[in-house]
């Protein structure tokens, strides 16, 4: 492990709270504290303290020896800590003023502010984490439902990495074989049948790009399953949101065009984190504004996983025909929310329900989104469409972008491989494909690290962690 300076930072979130944390890393990070803290027992200094104890004391100016306040301090022995190195956790007074005063007493005696992520960025090259595992701390700490929780707890716990080690490993047997008869090219031996390792290579392109594609899930899991709320100008699409989210969240009108921007909200059901997304009405305007409302409404449709389509039955089939052309165009599930059906005549909602299934809608639910007992219908839609969405525990779900873009990499290394093997590649070309996907495997889990890399991940951390 590289010997690096020692850190302090304030772990708890700003403003007044009961208590506060700071926490120290680093090879000199218990002589420093010693500096600053007395304990009760005088006789026992922190640099002379067992690893795992708390000691109780006060914190003072290493100056004056003037009192800042009282409290704990808890040691972590190298390599026994969270970082791998020396670490103190001290636990005093929620006050801003306190905690900024004994950082700087900190500072003052040889420490340093630390940088965004570094503490676990030094846990990480010290071996205590994975990279998938790091990654996953930030995902704890930002987790808003029980499902993104889980995710990120498989991450973190190691089971994510132990199953990419898993393939990474099939990787390397393939590989080493093929290395092998490149050893030995001058005696045209195969270690392997050409179908054996034909049907291996698929198999583990297959598992790597199930595994890619599970971002998708993982995104939506942990952001938030994007619903879209999309239909012609005043169709009741702000009303609905507003009662799905029980506050007044859209401005909700009779002028045509209220609505010009997207507005969004959250909405968590059985544990299931929905970002409802209210949008422009959709219709042919030479408003520059409205257009732009537009605009981010198509985009906004083309990121969602499921598209509410409120309709009026009393509208044009003209009209409706305009809207469905703008969404048919790369478009997700479109679930129909056939409005108003208090306003509304039998005979009005039938016609548009008949002229909407031959369009190619599959599913038209009746509703009337004023009335907030209504919204119940809207929210076990929702719930019904996604109910694999949840997470089990344990699952393994891929949780960011740069993890997923790696095991597709992988995934079309892989495909080269199987490709070359049904056209008789020479087995140099098949070898380096195999070296390829098995260096973005690498990747996935930290194997293969560059500094650039660390910063990028890092940049995203806060102060303390």
């Amino acid at each position: 492990m590289p010997v690096y300076d020692t850190i302090c930072a304030i772990t708890t979130p700003a403003g007044v709270s009961a208590v506060g944390m700071i926490k120290i890393s680093g090879p000199s990070a218990l002589s420093i504290v010693d500096r600053i803290f007395v304990p009760m027992r005088k006789s026992s200094p922190l640099s002379r303290t067992e690893g795992y104890r708390m000691v109780y004391g006060h914190f003072v100016d290493h100056r004056s020896g003037e009192m800042i306040d009282d409290g704990m301090a808890l040691v972590y022995r190298a390599p026994h800590s969270y970082t791998g190195e020396e670490m103190v956790e001290l636990t005093l007074h929620g006050s801003p003023l306190i905690l900024s005063l004994v950082i700087e007493q900190l500072c003052d005696v040889g420490a340093r502010v630390a940088e965004r992520g570094e503490f676990t960025r030094r846990a990480v090259l010290a071996g205590k984490l994975t990279l998938g595992g790091a990654e996953a701390v930030n995902d704890v700490i930002m987790a808003t439902n029980r499902s993104a929780l889980r995710m990120s707890l498989t991450q973190m716990t190691g089971r994510f990495g132990t199953r990419i080690a898993e393939l990474r490993d099939g990787l390397i047997r393939i590989a080493s074989l093929l290395e092998l008869e490149l050893d030995f090219s001058e005696e045209d031996v195969n270690f392997v049948s050409r179908p054996e390792l034909l049907q291996s290579c698929e198999a583990l392109r297959s598992e790597v790009l199930s595994l890619s594609e599970s971002y998708r899930k993982g995104e939506a899991v942990k952001r938030g399953i994007p619903i879209a709320i999309v239909g012609s100008p005043n169709v009741g699409k702000s009303t609905l949101l507003n009662n799905l989210l029980g506050e007044d969240r859209a401005i909700v009108s009779d002028v045509e065009g209220t609505t010009r921007d997207t507005i969004e909200g959250h909405l968590f059901i059985d544990g299931q984190e929905f970002r409802l997304i209210d949008t422009a009405g959709l219709r042919e305007t030479e408003d520059p504004v409205e257009s732009l409302g537009i605009s981010r409404t198509l985009s906004e449709v083309g990121r969602a996983l499921l598209i509410l389509w409120m309709v009026d039955p009393r509208e044009t089939t003209d009209a409706v025909d305009e809207v469905w052309r703008k969404l048919t165009d790369g478009v997700p599930e479109v679930v129909v929310l056939l409005n108003k059906s208090d306003e509304t005549t039998l005979e009005e909602r039938t016609r548009m329900t008949s002229h909407l299934t031959s369009l190619g809608v599959r599913e038209v639910v009746e509703i009337t989104g004023r009335v907030l007992g209504e919204a119940k219908k809207v929210t076990d839609l929702l719930h019904r469409h996604f109910a694999n969405l949840v997470v089990a525990e344990g699952e393994v779900v891929v949780s960011n972008l740069r993890q997923a873009m790696a095991l597709r990499r992988a995934a079309d290394g892989l495909s080269r491989v199987a490709e070359g093997l049904r056209s008789d590649q020479p087995t140099v070309l098949l070898a380096q494909d195999l070296r390829e996907a098995t260096a973005a495997m690498g990747e996935v889990i930290g194997d293969v690290v560059t500094e650039d890399l660390l910063d990028s991940i890092f940049a995203n951390f806060c102060i303390g962690k």
